[in-house]
């Protein structure tokens, strides 16, 4: 699914970041 910088994608890419700076 190619959302791009929709604002609806934002949220849930700085979630998966930080995810994986957790990890």
């Amino acid at each position: 699914v190619s959302k791009g910088c929709t604002p609806d994608y934002l949220p849930e890419f700085i979630t998966i970041e930080s995810n994986k700076r957790n990890l």
